[in-house]
Order: C-alpha cells, then sequence, then structure tokens
C-alpha cells in the first residue's frame, strides 16, 4: 500500500536585502513535483500561479526558477530579489490539496551618508 502524498518539509520565512538570491524549499512524500505548484499572494491580494506540472510561467522566468532533486525538494528560487517580491509564498501538493506557506521579508538598500 502506497503512503499518502503529504508535505514533508515547507518553506520557511526568509528576509533579503534587494538584489540578493532567496531559496524556498518545499520537500514532498512521492518524491515528485509534477503534482506540485508554487504560488504567492500578490500585494492586490490576488493569488498567482508561478509554477505547476514542472513548468514555470513565463511571466515569471527571468528571475524565479525551481530545482528538482531526486529527494523530492522543490525549490523557488529568486534572483536579483525586488521590492515587489516581498509576501507570502506558498507550496501546495495537488494530490491532497495540501499547503505550506512562507512569507519573504525584502530589505531595501541602505546608503550611509559620511
Amino acid at each position: 500500500m502506497l503512503a499518502a502524498a503529504r508535505i514533508l518539509q515547507g518553506p520557511d520565512n526568509v528576509g533579503a536585502q534587494v538584489g540578493s538570491r532567496v531559496l524556498l524549499k518545499c520537500m514532498f512524500h512521492h518524491r515528485s513535483c509534477r503534482e506540485m505548484m508554487w504560488s504567492r499572494v500578490e500585494q492586490s491580494g490576488s493569488t498567482e500561479l508561478l509554477y505547476l506540472g514542472r513548468r514555470m510561467r513565463e511571466s515569471y522566468g527571468d528571475r524565479y526558477s525551481v530545482n528538482v532533486s531526486q529527494r523530492g525538494e522543490c525549490t523557488l528560487n529568486i534572483i536579483e530579489l525586488h521590492l515587489s517580491d516581498a509576501g507570502p509564498f506558498t507550496c501546495t501538493d495537488l494530490s491532497d490539496d495540501s499547503k505550506k506557506t512562507a512569507a519573504i521579508t525584502v530589505i531595501g538598500m541602505c546608503f550611509n551618508h559620511v
């Protein structure tokens, strides 16, 4: 008998500076990213699909990508972080609709005046 699909480890909240790289890891029991999705809540409040069934939405393809490991890790990578990237990101196991959410807090650049 197969074990029920579930999220073993969800992403952690993270704070990072503008221009940095952020990794959000989600690990699944069934070791496949085919039946998962990454989404985020936009500043307007609407939910935006980022990744579904091993495909990244083209509008996010420049700075966003998902690394898939054989251990069931589906890691969302964001490079060159923008202030607009702040907010909650959710990984969802589509086979049982379980979800884990983490927030990215983006810190603007600080300038020291001498």
